[in-house]
């Protein structure tokens, strides 16, 4: 199992929306937890690790069973007396959540990548005959709406007295080598799940807190229209039933998308999960308070965005162009609506208008930041040009064959050529041309 890696960015899609919409890519590799046999020999565990294995493995199991049956008490036994203050009251907290959610699997797992190291006043403190902190992986399935498990990393030390093992602490470990992720809103306080039927894709699920029932009916009214026109572009062939939650707090929704800043919140970020299964173990996260702040067209918009990049997620590679990612889901967004297009990239139509189209696409680093909101209407139109001047079928072409990313620019002008008949240079000429005549 590995180190997770994210890429995110913000993307604002409808001009009066005060966040911006964004895509949160969460990839972590994992590996299986057996050893592997090389060069025909079996690796053999040393001892201190099978004893240590032995020991904890029970515990996790335990801890795990507490927190799907709500069984507080049993928590009383995992987790170690001496364990920092609130670590026993906030793993109570979420036992009690996450036993109102149906889960079709939830273990806590050791991996087999590298111990984390436990810093030496820490170990101290804890004062125990054996400290350790395992990779420990929670492997998680919601059931009807979860077709494989995902794995999120557990930033778990846990002691042994004598023979007993306990769990110390749960997130002392975390840094920016050995990073945790929230698994789900049930780590933030009580849940409520929102079944959502989908016409042809069984059942979608929306998890919020108390409180936000009215958002969470807003966005079951929104769901099902939405996936239909998403699928109207891209098939059938991706994972229909989605799981979308609704942040209580910045607290939440940054620990969950990892987006802290404050001042650059997204209303909305696809996440994924680690899982066997390409394309699975995604997420909708709302920002809160962002669907109160929108009207059904403007939360049919960012929610055909998100499901667009939900669709595409198994083809999508790191390194992708942003400009025919996140350009293409505003493309979906804002599909059938009928919107002009100088009002759906505002800030594109003004600057042509004042100073000209510019003659090249935006970096990927201009998606995020700043520049974030006129970077994604540029691609937007990028999108636009190709569709008008040759097709959507094209365009889908395109998206599938650049989008799994990390290929050299040469390879890149290789496929455009292929697809669309013009150099990327030419075509990036052309649509400097369009833009300047379209909006001029």
């Amino acid at each position: 199992m590995g180190v997770p890696a994210a890429r995110r960015g913000a993307a604002p899609v409808w001009a009066p929306l005060s966040g911006a919409l964004a895509a949160a890519v969460l990839l972590v590799s994992c590996g299986s937890a057996d050893p592997d046999p090389q060069d025909g020999q079996e690796q053999v565990e040393d001892p201190l690790a099978q004893s240590r294995r032995a020991g904890v493995e029970p515990v996790l199991a335990q801890w795990a069973q507490a927190l799907t049956t709500g069984d507080t008490q049993l928590l009383e036994t995992v987790i170690d007396p001496d364990a920092p203050d609130g670590v026993l009251a906030e793993q109570q907290a979420r036992a009690e959540a996450a036993a109102e959610l149906d889960f079709s699997r939830f273990e806590l797992v050791i991996g087999d990548d590298p111990d984390v190291y436990v810093r030496q006043e820490i170990a101290d403190r804890i004062g125990a005959d054996d400290v350790w902190a395992p990779p420990v992986y929670l492997e998680f399935q919601l059931a009807g709406v979860d077709e494989y498990p995902m794995r999120t990393k557990v930033g778990a030390i846990l002691a042994r007295r004598g023979e007993q093992w306990t769990v110390v602490s749960v997130d002392e470990t975390a840094d920016s080598m050995h990073p945790s992720w929230p698994a789900g809103p049930w780590e933030f306080g009580p849940v409520v799940a929102t079944a959502v039927p989908v016409g042809g894709a069984g059942e979608s699920l929306i998890l919020s807190h108390p409180g936000a029932e009215d958002e969470a009916a807003q966005l079951a009214a929104a769901l099902p229209e939405a996936i239909a026109q998403v699928t109207d572009f891209w098939g059938t062939d991706w994972d229909r039933t989605v799981v979308l939650q609704i942040a209580a707090d910045q607290e939440e929704f940054g620990a969950i998308t990892g987006q802290t800043d404050p001042d650059s919140v997204s209303a909305a970020a696809a996440i994924v999960y680690d899982s066997d299964r390409p394309g699975h173990g995604q997420r909708i996260v709302f920002a809160p308070g962002a669907i109160e702040r929108m009207d059904p067209f403007q939360l049919g918009v960012v929610l055909r965005h998100e499901l667009s990049h939900v669709a595409t997620r198994a083809d999508t590679g790191r390194g992708a162009p942003g400009w025919l990612i996140e350009g293409t889901g505003d493309y979906v967004g804002f599909r059938g609506t009928d919107t002009a297009l100088a009002d759906a990239v505002p800030a594109v139509a003004s600057m042509v208008a004042a100073h000209g189209a510019p003659d090249s696409l935006p970096e990927d680093v201009q998606y995020t930041g700043g520049m974030a909101d006129l970077a994604y209407q540029l691609g937007r139109t990028m999108i636009d040009y190709i569709v008008i001047t040759y097709d959507e079928d094209r365009l889908i072409e395109l998206h599938g064959r650049l989008g799994d990313g990390g290929r050299a620019p040469e390879e890149v002008d290789e496929i455009v050529q292929e697809v669309l008949g013009v150099s990327m240079n030419r075509l990036t000429s052309d649509w400097s041309a369009w833009l300047g005549e379209t909006f001029g």
